[in-house]
């Protein structure tokens, strides 16, 4: 029942934007969600918001759906969406849109309200029960709204009494644990950070020497050729807009490994490389998907990379888009507080599977992330946690 109501939690999220907009006008969107467990909308408010406001504003969307305005679909070209968005005085989502390279994009509207929805959201609003959780700040003057959405007053309320977000963010735990600071909108690694970082890589080289890897650095991994085994740690840049802290870098530190499998070696590898990656969500006992996306030019190595995952014993779900140099990535998507799900760990497949490229950790700023939510910042689970990155492989 879950996975059926996040097109409507996505459509609550506009709903939320929509009340927003009419309650405070001078209010800025940023961007909204609906996942698995909850839905959200990013703001800039001209003032410091109040957890008072939260009734105010989920009273404005009663009001607002009890009206029933329509709420439909949109296909607009970038461009063209860009300048409604803008004239509508979202300058930062119109921003966001102007630089997509798809030929559409899709635009939600309810009633007179329009906003730019990249997400699947319900055109029929099902009245089911749902209440604003929170508002806590995020930082860089961002501000988010939670809320829940479930089929009966009973199960609201028994939301509602386990959520406490802003305690439990990456935000929160990072900085209370000493392990980041932001400035200027960066986040950094200090103190006990930076120690964790080297411990973690420290561990990423002993698992990468032990499997016979030559262990290199190079500005550029991609043009690395030949025959070895090749892995490679250091910072990236992600291009992820730096949206959501260190959840969605500009910049992160990755690791990547380089495998040229032998003539009739390519399954086997498959197999081993899968079972690697899934090895530390698996041990800290992450809440994770595992997605194959596979590239419209499908070679002869996807049908591989698949029977790898069924050997493997790996439940998967398929989707069909990847970047234009791999023709196929097996990724392992783990789920934060809000239970989104983001890329960490994964298997790339180049080349008909002459090269595979995996990662242990994903971008290491983001699996810290996710493991400080995971954890609450627990210091029993983080202590544990740590005693296995010491003692792995010694």
């Amino acid at each position: 029942m879950q996975k059926t109501l996040i097109p409507l939690r996505q459509t609550a999220a506009e709903v939320l934007a929509a009340a927003v907009s009419q309650v405070f006008p001078a209010a800025q969107l940023v961007r909204g969600e609906g996942t698995v467990s909850y839905f959200f909308y990013d703001f800039r408010f001209p003032f410091v918001f109040q957890k008072e406001m939260l009734t105010l504003l989920e009273e404005r969307m009663r009001i607002f759906l009890k009206e029933k305005p329509e709420i439909r679909v949109m296909e607009m070209v970038p461009a063209n969406a860009a300048a409604l968005l803008m004239h509508r005085g979202r300058p930062e989502i119109a921003k966001g849109v102007r630089e997509i390279s798809r030929a559409s994009v899709q635009i939600c509207q309810i009633g007179d309200f329009v906003d730019y929805c990249p997400y699947p959201f319900e055109t029929n609003w099902s009245s089911p029960c749902f209440k604003l959780l929170e508002g806590y700040p995020l930082g860089g003057g961002v501000t988010r709204i939670v809320g829940a959405i479930a089929e009966d007053k009973q199960e609201l309320k028994e939301i509602s009494r386990r959520s406490a977000f802003q305690e439990n963010t990456w935000q929160t735990l990072a900085i209370k644990r000493g392990l980041f600071r932001e400035v200027e909108g960066t986040w950094v690694w200090e103190g006990k950070g930076e120690a964790l970082r080297e411990k973690l890589i420290q561990r990423w080289r002993r698992e990468h020497l032990k499997q016979g890897f030559v262990l290199v650095a190079a500005p550029d991994f991609s043009l690395l050729k030949g025959g070895e085994r090749l892995a490679q740690i250091g910072w990236v840049p992600l291009e992820e807009g730096g949206r959501e802290g260190i959840l969605a870098p500009d910049v992160a530190t990755l690791d990547r490994a380089q495998i040229h499998p032998s003539e009739g070696n390519l399954l086997q590898e498959c197999i081993s490389s899968l079972q690697f990656i899934v090895k530390m969500p698996k041990i800290l006992d992450f809440e994770f998907e595992i997605v194959l996306s596979i590239s419209r030019r499908k070679g002869s190595g996807v049908n591989v990379l698949k029977e790898a995952l069924e050997r493997a014993g790996l439940v998967y779900k398929t989707e069909r888009e990847v970047q234009e140099d791999v023709e196929a990535m097996v990724s392992v998507r783990i789920a934060d507080s809000l239970g989104r799900k983001w890329a960490g760990p994964y298997l790339s497949l180049l080349e008909g599977g002459k090269t595979l490229i995996r990662s242990m950790y994903g971008p290491l700023e983001r699996w810290v992330a996710l493991l400080l939510e995971r954890t609450g910042g627990q210091d029993a689970v983080w202590a544990e946690y740590l005693e296995e990155v010491e003692s792995e492989n010694q």
